[in-house]
């Protein structure tokens, strides 16, 4: 599954989202128990990205 940029996985009992980054060579990681738990904080990291913090 995709939202905003990211691949969300399962991994046991989290679920993981992953995104890469490629102007910095990385590859960021978010993790959520639940998946309206992950997309806060996606939506979250995303708004703080676009403002520039």
């Amino acid at each position: 599954m995709r939202y905003r940029g990211f691949q969300i996985v399962a991994r046991g009992r989290s679920l993981i989202a992953e995104r890469p980054l490629p102007e910095e060579n990385a590859i960021y990681k978010i993790a959520g128990k639940t998946l309206a738990e992950l997309h806060e904080k996606i939506d979250w990291w995303v708004f703080e990205r676009d403002m520039g913090s």
